[in-house]
């Protein structure tokens, strides 16, 4: 995933703002600086609003504020985030958008979020995600799970680092497998190595009730001998072991 912008509307302190983010192959880093209260947090978070529409602020109004307290009564406004990604050699926009109003009591409220994803096809057309597959592609693309991991505050970088090494951020290497398209693999490894479901098994048994039954002896004789090829091995060991203390 190589991100190119984000852009904002309305979003908290963020009344319209874009922020091109570097594709060079090899200057290839963006830095974002400012004072404690200007916003960088802001901007992590709208990275997990826009994908996810979730944040971890407290207050889940993401309206401006500043658009908020001039509301009147019946009036809204919308928010917007949205943006632009290379994917698997694809070009992807992804929009947020959620509209807030102000209802007879003076109070804030707003309507579910709509989530839209469009992409470039072969011939440069946009073409839009069927909305019910929309959080599915989304999911192969970034998965909600990894997404902490990219966008977090720096002071989380120490913390997210021993979790990982300590083991305990097994929600992270199940994103990672599911990424990767390893969990059918590991379903069916679990599956084949299951005593009780093993494929390998069943056919074992079926094999030695309708199979050759010279081929079955000898198969049965192999496994008497490898089990008498151990022993001797186990059996030479503690010779060898005896020898040396006499020695």
């Amino acid at each position: 995933m190589l991100l190119k912008s984000l852009n904002l509307v309305s979003f908290r302190q963020f009344l319209n703002s874009n922020v091109s983010f570097s594709t060079d192959e090899t200057k290839n880093v963006t830095i974002i600086m400012g004072q404690n209260g200007s916003g960088k947090t802001t901007l992590a978070q709208a990275f997990t609003w826009c994908l996810y529409g979730e944040t971890q602020f407290e207050d889940k109004i993401v309206l401006s504020k500043s658009i908020a307290i001039k509301l009147l009564p019946r009036e809204e406004s919308e928010v917007k985030a949205e943006i632009n990604l290379e994917h698997n050699n694809t070009d992807y926009v992804i929009t947020r958008k959620q509209v807030f109003y102000k209802d007879n009591n003076n109070e804030i409220r707003f309507n579910p979020s709509k989530f839209l994803i469009s992409y470039k096809d072969r011939d440069g057309r946009k073409e839009f995600i069927d909305e019910n597959k929309t959080d599915s592609t989304m999911k192969s693309i970034l998965p909600q799970e990894l997404s902490k991991y990219f966008f977090f505050d720096g002071e989380r970088i120490g913390q997210m680092s021993k979790d990982v090494q300590k083991g305990k951020s097994k929600e992270f290497s199940d994103a990672v497998t599911s990424l990767l398209g390893l969990k059918a693999f590991k379903e069916t490894f679990r599956h084949l190595k299951d005593s009780n479901n093993s494929l390998i098994k069943t056919y074992s048994k079926s094999f030695d009730a309708s199979g050759n039954a010279t081929l079955s002896d000898l198969i049965n004789n192999i496994d008497t001998y490898e089990k008498e090829i151990e022993s001797s091995k186990n059996r030479l060991f503690l010779i060898k072991d005896e020898m040396e203390k006499l020695v």
